[in-house]
């Protein structure tokens, strides 16, 4: 049905110009392990690596048979084409443009942190987090155990999803408990047990919630780079050992956020004793199969059909999509057939592509091809860079606290295109702001 050898051909092509990058940046300028543009290259490799490779060799399902899409060669070189200026783009377009070291290592400067006023600071830390609690209480478990959210999810004809009977002000406070647990971990509280019996407690909320997967996985992800990061810049040596081990941690987070995705109640039912974890590893390995614990990368499959579906027949969308972060904050309540999304086109005419994620490279040629998708690639790699080396020399901490936030968000920037992470990072921040006001909070001048 599909063409499965050249598929295999382009994920080797795909592959020969990501290991050039990783030798690239690896070998010649040594980049940090902990920087931003790293996480790209870790998302590109399973998304745009590892997918078409798999299947090439396995000729395992794909979400072409959920879309309505058989595509041909031309369709399969475009999408690898495409892939790959992307990946050029971001890495060498700053490099060439700007003739300067970019992506080269930096020797990072420990950053004690200090909480003027205490009191202040555990009282506005237990305010937020309550209301967060109460948020996820009232949008996830007063519904019942049967139902992923209490309120209903209602799609219109554009794809776009929204809940009934509530405000995205109220649901979004639910968001809060994750960037109050990393303010706590940049504060130096990973050897506070309070921290750390908070940090669990959330994590198994987030495991019982089931949606929403990405709350739990892209925290302990962000606190593994900061580990990492503090690590080195107390000039504690990361042996390969160290490296391995956040891998390792690495890869059980996909595997989790894999096995959630297979059945959002599996932990639920763990819990409660419905079923045992041998049974739910048996139907989780059978409902996966040989994709495993990939199964939700599929920005190959979902990248070529809206490149040759949608794009080549509905044309450019000039930037429409970007319209929703000026409509998303105003209230229902003031706009009440407020739409959901923005963007002119509208996938769903050209095939099924309800619930699936658009990935950054679609997001930005989508906007008017190939000229925007290199800008925007440009753009984004100068940005990640700047972020890296200016949190390195900054003394203000609402900087180092917006950089840590965002570099929790970035794998839903290159997963989600631009407009979601913008929203969530901006949430995030009202928290941490408000307790780096109240707390006195800032970055210790060194003696």
């Amino acid at each position: 049905m599909y063409d499965y050898e050249t598929i295999l051909f382009v994920g080797i092509i795909n592959l020969s110009f990501f290991l050039f990058e990783i030798f690239f940046l690896f070998v010649h300028r040594k980049i940090n392990l902990y920087h931003p543009v790293v996480i790209y290259l870790i998302y590109h490799f399973l998304g745009y690596v590892i997918r078409p490779i798999t299947l090439g060799i396995f000729n395992v399902p794909t979400i072409w048979n959920y879309i309505g899409f058989i595509p041909n060669q031309d369709d399969l070189y475009f999408s690898c084409f495409i892939t790959n200026i992307a990946l050029v783009a971001l890495i060498q377009g700053p490099i060439i443009f700007f003739n300067r070291n970019f992506f080269r290592r930096i020797y990072p400067k420990y950053k004690p942190i200090r909480i003027k006023y205490k009191n202040q600071y555990f009282l506005i830390f237990l305010f937020l987090f309550t209301l967060s609690l109460i948020s996820m209480y009232f949008s996830y478990f007063s519904g019942g155990t049967d139902k992923l959210l209490t309120y209903n999810r209602v799609t219109d004809e554009s794809g776009g999803q929204r809940l009934e009977g509530t405000s995205g002000y109220f649901t979004g406070l639910a968001d809060f408990g994750k960037p109050l647990i990393l303010l706590q971990f940049i504060a130096g509280g990973e050897r506070n047990i309070w921290t750390i019996l908070i940090f669990i407690a959330f994590v198994l909320v987030r495991f019982w919630v089931g949606s929403q997967r990405s709350s739990f996985v892209l925290l302990i992800l962000t606190i593994a780079l900061f580990i990492l990061y503090k690590q080195d810049s107390l000039q504690i040596k990361i042996h390969l050992k160290k490296i391995l081990g956040v891998a390792f941690i690495g890869y059980l987070l996909i595997l989790v956020f894999d096995f959630i995705g297979s059945d959002r109640f599996v932990f639920r039912k763990l819990f409660s004793g419905e079923i045992d974890l041998a049974s739910a590893l048996d139907s989780y390995n059978n409902s996966r199969g040989a994709d495993l614990p990939f199964n939700d990368f599929q920005e190959f499959d979902v990248s070529t059909a809206y490149y040759s579906k949608v794009i080549k027949f509905a044309g450019f969308s000039y930037g429409s999509q970007f319209l929703r972060l000026l409509i998303w904050p105003i209230p229902r309540q003031l706009w009440p057939d407020k739409p959901v999304v923005t963007n002119i086109i509208n996938p769903l005419d050209y095939g099924n592509f309800k619930y699936l994620s658009l990935s950054l490279n679609v997001d930005l040629y989508s906007v008017l091809g190939i000229g925007s998708l290199i800008l925007g690639m440009f753009i984004i790699g100068c940005l990640l860079n700047y972020l890296f080396e200016k949190a390195n020399k900054t003394k203000n901490i609402s900087f180092y606290c917006l950089y840590w936030t965002f570099i929790t968000f970035t794998p839903n920037l290159y997963r989600d295109g631009i407009v979601v992470p913008i929203y969530f990072i901006l949430l995030s921040l009202v928290p941490i702001f408000a307790c780096i006001k109240f707390g006195g909070i800032s970055i210790k001048e060194k003696n």
